[in-house]
């Protein structure tokens, strides 16, 4: 009986030792039986023999243990079917190759090979065991592997491709290629290919799949019946699975599934040179998942910059106060200081965010813009910190977070004040150590990446009301950029009409457009409760409905009783301008909630709560 002895990890992971003895010496030292490249195991590590039939391993008095199972070694121990032998920084799998009786002929032996989870990039090809038409055969399907890898973006695509491939070269009657969720520890059926018509779903094998997957090597056996590992698999006990062919979709660092090709009518139908083609070809389709998954990364990061690349960084303002607001970009441009900014909806906090950002260092690095009260509260963390595959239901792959696709650039995070608490606690180990970890992960992930975040909210009142975290606002708050409200700058409404009027008109093709001074005045006697977003909204929907050449009062929704006052009339609270507002939105909206929100550039869940804050019904 021989004795097979895979390196699973370590220094010469792949290599396979088939040992013609029932009693050998695994080591370092080059006489050992097994000799294995490895520092940290001993000359002579361990004595590995056969005690009636049993695996059994003794250890050497090694430096560094011997380990089975996670079981240390101190004298003799047995080596189960499935277990793991560790030596230095290498781990085995020792199994006995096992030759069993073919039911079909009595005299023929049947080797029941069993192939690690394959990693040299080279094709093992037949020799003279196959004839010119085979060869050809498995050189063409090579071919057409390596073109439809290179060719095909999609991984379901792509795993239906190679198995329609496989099949016409490697005579099975069935074939299915099975999806793994790693996490999980889970098979699920994926592409199925059968000869059969009566073949149904329910009558594949997860079994001996699950055996594939979990032991992560591929096996032939071809007399399925006879084999003692099968016994108590449904489909072989009932006589339907004669020869087996399954090997491994994976590489070191995962498993993305299992390949699995059948026969339910002949014994010796797949021969070892098949195992060692598909063990090859499952190799390449896992470097091939790997690179869609990358690809995918890749696309994902690039479409966030091309949003960043893409939006214009416009700040328009002629104004005292906003002077010192562009001063304040230019001196925080040169630091990598976390800065807050603070000021009600609309007042252009983004644009500061985005003028500090393309005028720093990082400005050919990534701007990633995060809304946090826009995202589900369920999504929140998956989003802005990634997660695992597996990690909850629908977490296919893995998933980079914002805060990964920015890193060595900015990340934005708008309406910080709305993050939940236990955003907030990994939020602040990131401004503390510059690590975080993916949902559903455990590894520390370290970024380089300048945050700055936005709200206006009362953060203090917050804090008081044990909402926001104080050691966190703290962190957030080392350098704060209060933004005016565009009625207390009242010299920059005109410049930034002008600007819109500009933007909008060359958009839908009005450039005669022209606004009149009465609208001017109405434009700059308003108080302006949504600030600059809400002007910019206005003059848009002016220049799309405005049906004369030249914009006038009447064109703008404007609510004339709730212009700016004069210094005579007494002054509004803040509640009794926002209510008169909304009521205005309402109005100019035909009472249509979802419309009057989009003009207010708010949304409709926020309409909804400002109705119910100040009582008003249709």
């Amino acid at each position: 009986m021989s004795i097979c002895v895979l390196v699973k990890r370590g220094p010469d992971i792949g290599k396979k030792f088939t040992i013609e003895k029932n009693d050998f010496i695994i080591g370092r030292d080059r006489s050992a039986d097994v000799s294995i490249n490895d520092l940290t195991v001993s000359r002579h590590h361990c004595h590995i023999f056969l005690d009636n039939g049993v695996l059994k391993i003794e250890d050497l008095q090694s430096r560094n243990r011997t380990v089975v199972n996670n079981s240390s070694i101190d004298n003799i121990g047995v080596i189960g079917e499935n277990d793991d032998v560790v030596i230095g920084e290498t781990v085995l799998h020792i199994f006995k190759i096992r030759q069993i009786q073919s039911k079909e002929n009595p005299d023929k032996q049947l080797v029941v090979e069993e192939e690690p989870l394959y990693k040299p990039q080279t094709v093992i090809l037949p020799t003279q065991e196959f004839s010119i038409d085979k060869i050809a055969n498995n050189l063409e399907l090579i071919y057409k592997v390596t073109a439809a890898i290179h060719s095909i973006r999609s991984r379901k695509q792509l795993m239906k491709t190679l198995l329609e491939l496989i099949m016409d070269v490697i005579p099975a009657d069935n074939g299915v290629i099975f999806s793994a969720n790693e996490k999980q520890n889970t098979l699920s059926n994926e592409i199925i290919i059968s000869a059969q018509p009566e073949f149904h779903q329910a009558d594949v094998s997860h079994a001996i799949a699950y055996y594939v997957f979990n032991q992560r090597v591929g096996i032939l056996a071809n007399d399925a019946m006879a084999d003692p590992r099968f016994k108590n698999i449904p489909p072989v006990q009932y006589n339907t699975i004669r020869s087996v062919l399954t090997v491994p979709i994976g590489t070191i660092g995962a498993m993305f599934g299992v390949i699995h090709l059948e026969s339910r009518n002949h014994p010796g139908v797949f021969c070892e040179k098949d195992l060692h083609l598909l063990s090859a070809i499952a190799n390449q389709a896992a470097i091939a998942i790997e690179n869609i998954q990358f690809f995918d990364s890749l696309n994902e990061e690039n479409k966030i910059l091309q949003e960043a690349l893409q939006k214009d960084f416009n700040m328009v303002g002629r104004s005292q106060e906003m002077q010192k607001i562009f001063g304040l970009i230019n001196k925080l441009a040169i630091t990598d200081s976390t800065i807050l900014i603070r000021g009600e909806s609309g007042t252009g906090k983004e644009l500061v965010a985005r003028g500090i950002h393309y005028t720093s260092s990082r400005r050919n690095k990534p701007f990633v813009f995060v809304n946090c009260a826009a995202l589900n509260k369920n999504l929140l963390e998956s989003e802005i910190f990634g997660h695992e595959k597996g990690a909850f239901t629908g977490a296919d792959s893995q998933k980079k977070g914002r805060f990964e696709l920015a890193h060595g650039g900015t990340i934005f995070l708008d309406e910080i004040g709305e993050l939940n608490p236990e955003s907030q606690a990994k939020l602040l180990r990131i401004l503390e150590e510059g690590v975080f970890e993916r949902v559903g992960g455990t590894e520390n992930i370290q970024v380089n990446v300048r945050i700055l975040a936005a709200t206006n909210r009362d953060l203090e009142e917050a804090i008081q009301e044990k909402i926001f975290r104080e050691d966190l606002f703290y962190r957030l708050n080392v350098i704060q950029i209060d933004m005016p409200p565009l009625r207390q700058r009242r010299d920059d409404i005109l410049p930034l009409a002008l600007f819109f009027l500009e933007k909008f008109r060359k958009e839908i093709g009005r450039e005669s457009l022209q606004i009149s001074q009465e609208a001017i005045d109405l434009l700059k006697n308003y108080h302006w409760p949504g600030n600059v977003r809400e002007l910019k909204n206005y003059i848009e929907r002016a220049v799309v409905l405005c049906s004369h050449p030249t914009i006038q009062p009447e064109d703008l929704p404007i609510n004339p009783h709730a212009i700016y006052l004069k210094d005579n009339e007494p002054f509004p609270t803040l509640q009794e301008i926002e209510c008169s507002h909304v009521i205005a939105a309402l109005k100019f909206t035909g009472w249509n909630k979802k419309h009057a929100a989009e003009l207010l550039g708010i949304q409709r869940s926020t309409l909804y709560e400002k109705l119910k804050m100040y009582n008003i019904a249709n």
